[in-house]
Formats: structure tokens, C-alpha cells, sequence
């Protein structure tokens, strides 16, 4: 089982900003991500925009996430509250 010292939930461009962000006051506590989309953080409005100019599919993605994190794409975290009972998030 891995440990992290920092656990974030969702995977969107706010986690990329949230990783940034611990990098800058700790730059080696390793962080992991838990996010039920299948891709890493990418940049939305290029998205659209940035394919239809012709730029390659790979000026959309995010650099920090991958560099950065673990990340478990593809997931459901849950929680055990005090009964013990999980409660999916």
C-alpha cells in the first residue's frame, strides 16, 4: 500500500494547480491522485480551440500532473466514516 503525504480527489485542472502549489512549499513529499477520469489534467478551453488551430493533441496536456504525482485514473475513492461503513465519493 502506498502512502502519501499529500492525497488529492479529482483530477481536473484545479489538482495540476493544487500539485504546483504543495511543490512550492514541499518539493519531495510524494502526492497522489485519485481522479475517475480516464486522462491526466489537461487545459479545457485550448482543447476546442487548440485542435481546431491544428495544434497536436499533445499541446493540451497539463506538464506538472505527470512529472509530479502518482496519478489512479480511472477510480472511485471511498470513505470510512466512524461506523466503519464506506461511503463512495
Amino acid at each position: 500500500m502506498t502512502n502519501y503525504a499529500y492525497l488529492i480527489v479529482g483530477g481536473g485542472m484545479t489538482a495540476d494547480a493544487a500539485i504546483h502549489g504543495i511543490r512550492q512549499v514541499d518539493s519531495k513529499g510524494p502526492i497522489g491522485v485519485i481522479a475517475e477520469e480516464a486522462h491526466p489534467p489537461y487545459d479545457r478551453p485550448p482543447l476546442s480551440k487548440a485542435l481546431w488551430k491544428g495544434k497536436p493533441l499533445e499541446s493540451i496536456w497539463r506538464k506538472n500532473a505527470n512529472d509530479e504525482a502518482i496519478l489512479h485514473l480511472g477510480r472511485r475513492g471511498a470513505v470510512a466514516g466512524p461506523s466503519g461503513q464506506a461511503d463512495q465519493r
